[in-house]
């Protein structure tokens, strides 16, 4: 085995784990009455909502790249604007409390959609990307930035799962 497939499998219960019980968060019944209620309501997500999507200039904003655009509950697009930058700022919590102030400002947040959130943050979405990514590309050689992002994200979950424990 490479040393990416050692550090990959070494982690990997761990973070089944994870996924498991965020699958199973996501079974409540307060989530599956905001799921339907979604579905009869129409609402509609941006579907790739990070700050790369958003523009800003001469005192407007602009958000752009609508092609995943989708039936699903709003705060999912919340969720992915949040999850990159608390990546890059190793899950900040008093950063991620600005951001949930700031939107719900805007659009106020339902306990229900606070629950989705915390369901959605406690999927290890970025460690099964890198390893999908890995076995769905059959490369002889392994980037060293592979196993790179790997080794971080393995690095960042304690600060990952403290940030779920107080978001709470």
């Amino acid at each position: 085995r490479s040393e990416f497939e050692q550090l990959a499998y070494k982690n990997i219960s761990a973070f089944r784990q994870e996924a498991q019980d965020a699958v199973e968060m996501m079974d409540s019944d307060n989530l599956v009455k905001r799921f339907a209620d979604v579905e009869n309501k129409g609402e509609l997500v941006h579907g790739s909502y990070n700050y790369h999507n958003v523009l800003f200039g001469n005192g407007l904003t602009a958000v752009t790249n609508f092609d995943r655009c989708k039936n699903e509950c709003q705060i999912s697009d919340l969720y992915q604007f949040m999850r990159k930058i608390l990546e890059k700022y190793n899950w900040n919590i008093e950063l991620a409390y600005k951001l949930i102030d700031e939107y719900d400002k805007i659009k106020p947040i339902a306990d229900a959609d606070l629950e989705l959130l915390s369901a959605l943050f406690s999927f290890p979405e970025k460690f099964w990307k890198i390893i999908n990514h890995y076995f769905n590309n059959n490369k002889a050689w392994i980037p060293q930035k592979n196993y790179d992002k790997l080794s971080k994200v393995i690095e960042q979950n304690k600060y990952r799962r403290q940030f779920i424990a107080q978001l709470h």
